[in-house]
């Protein structure tokens, strides 16, 4: 057994299942090999082991932090209905841009990096029904092209910002940033990030962050079917849902719960047939 064998072993083993399972079956291999050849140095073994252990140790659970898709639009829709018709402070403003963006997250979660530099003309296109969102494949990071229109529950929120929100913002002439701050275009995806956790905690009492949505999205559609889970993959720009269900979807337990649910509808009806 090769360096290079082990090393095509474990890349084929990242394609097949998580990191703490690919863990264990390597640290698997290192004891047989060290069983088998005891007179031979492992060492470069177990730095392999070691190397993938870095990105093996749990995450804290995401699923605590979470909320369904549904959730989440519905909250940024009445925090942008709460808001004054008209004549808004620059206070004001910053909301409703914070509860529009959270909106548009929860139903098309885009990275943060991509959405938080979308600009007018170049990524969004005004087509006769609504707005088309589109990001070049070399701006993503799965180098795959993202297009969509925009939902249409959304329209009327976002063409209010565009109309009397985003202008009252310095810049707003001169720049072609969708998203505008206090003081002109958002200096980076860090802000967003501050925003839209400062808003979650007050509206669910736990942060909800730009990338999390993602997750939620992903597990909102697996918790309605195999079938809708698949649809999650395109809607994150994945290229496999491999990777949506990998690292995007944290509805195992109400799968489960469904399944079972299912299990006990069916024994309840053949019981009464039999009664």
């Amino acid at each position: 057994m090769t360096r290079e064998s082990v090393s095509a072993y474990n890349r084929h083993l990242a394609t097949l299942v998580a990191p703490r399972t690919r863990l264990s079956m390597l640290v698997g291999l290192k004891v047989m090999m060290q069983a088998m050849a005891p007179d031979r140095t492992w060492r470069w073994l177990q730095d392999a082991c070691n190397r993938v252990q870095i990105s093996a140790r749990p995450s804290r659970d995401k699923r605590a932090r979470m909320r369904p898709t549904a959730e989440i639009f519905a909250a940024a829709v009445a925090e942008l209905e709460r808001l004054p018709a008209d004549s808004l402070s620059l206070k004001q403003a910053l909301a409703y841009r914070d509860a529009l963006m959270l909106a548009l997250l929860a139903l098309r979660p885009l990275r943060v990096k991509n959405f938080s530099s979308l600009e007018l003309g170049r990524h969004l296109i005004q087509t006769e029904g609504g707005w088309l969102i589109t990001i070049p494949a070399d701006e993503t990071k799965t180098r795959q092209l993202v297009s969509f229109e925009l939902p249409g529950p959304l329209l009327p929120w976002f063409e209010r910002y565009l109309s009397t929100v985003r202008p009252l913002f310095p810049q707003a002439v001169e720049s072609s940033r969708l998203w505008l701050g206090k003081e002109g275009v958002m200096r980076d995806s860090h802000n967003v990030y501050q925003r839209l956790t400062r808003l979650t905690r007050r509206l669910f009492g736990t942060p909800i962050n730009p990338h999390l949505p993602r997750d939620c999205a992903a597990s909102s559609l697996a918790a309605v079917s195999a079938d809708m889970a698949r649809a999650a993959a395109p809607l994150l720009g994945h290229r496999h849902f491999s990777t949506t269900e990998r690292y995007y979807i944290q509805a195992d337990n109400l799968a489960a719960s469904r399944r079972l649910g299912s299990i006990l509808d069916k024994l309840k009806a053949e019981a009464e047939d039999l009664a």
